[in-house]
């Protein structure tokens, strides 16, 4: 699989300018980093909550057509979270080499249970908030790819 990162990078952060002078998104120059921050949390979330993978529930009759689409939606959601959070904090490089590192998390197994990686995901992104870490960044989306492109077997198509 060959995701070409940063073309998607560009597009995103493009498409967020232009919500941003059209005026739909209210930002602070400020809290910028932070809503952008809580943004991806609630993505992840969504992301997560809709995987059915962490529920205390027992889930039956699941629509397969309906759960692709709302686990899709949720992560280009979370990409374009990531991406907006890489650019402000100059981070962009992280997302770019994003590309080599996927071909090698491709060749690793699923992993059934996927609550600790979702954890570790959120603490290595609060880490790098926290922390103004950039390798905390790094293992945090690197723990995205391989959660949603590996253990929830995602697709960009």
């Amino acid at each position: 699989m060959n995701v070409n990162f940063e073309k998607l990078l560009k597009k995103g952060i493009a498409d967020f300018r232009i919500m941003e002078q059209k005026q739909e998104i209210l930002l602070n120059p400020k809290n910028k980093v932070d809503k952008s921050l809580i943004n991806l949390d609630i993505h992840l979330a969504n992301l997560i909550d809709n995987s059915k993978r962490c529920s205390l529930k027992i889930v039956k009759n699941i629509d397969k057509d309906d759960y692709n689409k709302k686990l899709n939606y949720e992560f280009l959601k979370c990409l374009n979270a990531y991406f907006l959070l890489a650019n402000l904090k100059n981070w962009n490089d992280v997302i770019i080499s994003g590309n080599e590192y996927l071909v090698k998390v491709k060749q690793l197994n699923a992993d059934q249970e996927i609550s600790k990686t979702y954890l570790i995901l959120k603490k290595t992104l609060y880490n790098a908030f926290f922390n103004h870490s950039k390798d905390d960044f790094n293992r945090s989306w690197k723990v995205f790819l391989k959660l949603c492109f590996v253990d929830l077997n995602l697709t960009l198509d």
